[in-house]
């Protein structure tokens, strides 16, 4: 079951949708990639910032451990994957 949090207002629920994953290369390259796996596929799901870029949410995923996480930008809601 994936757990759900929201920092800052919730306004009308659209469907969670991971758009573009955000990576950091091994010389530290910022990339941006496909996903790597759908929303339902994490543990937790935190909203960082609504409409981060273009209308984009910037959202970061991670199964309890967050230094293993992921960040995506993408389409958040009230926790409906």
């Amino acid at each position: 079951m994936t757990k759900v949090t929201v920092i800052g207002e919730v306004t009308k629920p659209t469907k969670i949708e991971f758009l573009y994953l955000i990576n950091v290369e091994a010389d530290g390259t910022p990339t941006i990639a496909q996903p790597s796996a759908p929303p339902g596929s994490f543990e937790y799901l935190e909203l960082v910032c609504r409409g981060y870029n273009n209308g984009l949410d910037l959202m970061f995923a991670h199964d309890g451990d967050r230094t293993k996480g992921c960040a995506y930008l993408g389409h958040f809601n009230d926790g409906i994957v």
